[in-house]
């Protein structure tokens, strides 16, 4: 017969009770171990089970076991057992993210970084993450110092070995959707099935989450020239660079357009009784910096600036240029208006 105790482990796991003998017959009960069974000469009888450690630590971090028996000739007697000591050793994997905005304009990117480092007393063979992206578009960037990545159905993993003391930096972006509501929250959560994680799923840290707010979309137009002249003498072409300016401002991320209209077909003389009128085509506009002018029109408006990415941060210098060909007209002042329109894209 031999007695295996497990009291001095069981304040430190559980026993899994799943022991068997090669030969004999072993039995649990009073959280010890007994074998029974008759040996022939020469014969052996091989004993296997297993405990696993609790987490958190519940005991003296030392799982003490011994083995004795009272069968004569033994070289464990009861007096003088064998034992064995497994130090239990506590694992910790720190997980922090972070989102490089703390708000967001539709349509736009927002970057993350997790950074997770082995501040335990043991090695992780297969540390793993997890976050799931639902809420935003994977821009498939995922990059990280060691250990591989992987994305499916919406949610990024990481799994790689971290030694005591090592540390992995993954970095990747997602983008906002273009019809994400004003005033909305991004909110991204990773999370770790790894023993001692902080991000565990049903305990998570609040380095494990990050916020970003999702801006109202502005955009602006500001020191709009409010008026000019062209002066000339009939049948001749006059112009002038830089004739028109103004300052817009957006933070959308798909960038903005201008737009120039006419509010009526022809250019009319302020002196009373002049009928005669210059016609709307003949005025015509380009932006400041391009080659060719383009006739307006009362019609349709002209697009005079666009760009795809939001102004600078004190806004955008934006700059026309103006051109008329003067027919043969009574000599008068004759004027219209000029409807800019910026509109975020």
């Amino acid at each position: 017969m031999v007695t295996d105790a497990l009291t001095d482990v069981l304040d430190d796991a559980v026993y899994a009770n799943d022991a068997v003998a090669s030969d004999g017959t072993v039995e649990y009960g009073d959280s010890t171990l007994v074998w029974t069974g008759a040996l022939a000469l020469g014969a052996s009888a091989t004993i296997t089970y297993s405990v696993t450690a609790r987490h958190p630590a519940t005991g003296d971090r030392v799982l003490a076991n011994t083995v004795s028996s009272t069968t004569q000739g033994t070289d464990c007697p009861a007096a003088a057992s064998c034992a064995v000591e497994v130090t239990v050793l506590i694992p910790a994997l720190t997980i922090v993210k972070t989102a490089d905005l703390s708000q967001v304009v539709a349509g736009g990117t927002v970057h993350y970084t997790v950074a997770a480092t082995n501040t335990g007393e043991s090695d992780y063979a297969a540390a793993t993450l997890s976050d799931l992206l639902a809420e935003a578009t994977y821009n498939n960037d995922a990059t990280a110092t060691t250990g591989a990545v992987g994305y499916s159905s919406g949610t990024l993993t990481w799994t790689g070995a971290l030694p005591r003391g090592a540390a992995v930096l993954l970095t990747y972006s997602v983008a906002v959707a273009t019809n994400a509501p004003d005033g909305g929250v991004l909110t991204n959560l990773v999370v770790s099935t790894s023993v001692g994680s902080t991000c565990a799923a049903d305990s998570v840290d609040a380095g494990c989450t990050t916020s970003t707010a999702i801006a109202a979309r502005t955009i602006t137009l500001t020191d709009l020239t409010s008026s000019f002249t062209l002066a000339g003498l009939p049948n001749s072409t006059v112009g002038s660079d830089g004739t028109v300016t103004m300052t817009v401002t957006t933070n959308s991320t798909g960038g903005y357009l201008v737009t120039v209209q006419a509010t009526t077909a022809a250019l009319t003389g302020a002196t009373a009784g002049n009928t005669t009128t210059i016609p709307i085509g003949l005025l015509g506009v380009r932006e400041t910096g391009t080659q060719s002018f383009f006739p307006l029109s009362a019609d349709t408006p002209l697009t005079v600036h666009q760009q795809d990415t939001p102004s600078a941060s004190g806004g955008d210098a934006v700059s026309n240029d103006y051109q008329i060909e003067i027919p043969a007209v009574p000599s008068d002042t004759y004027s219209t208006t000029l409807d800019y329109i910026v509109s975020a894209q």
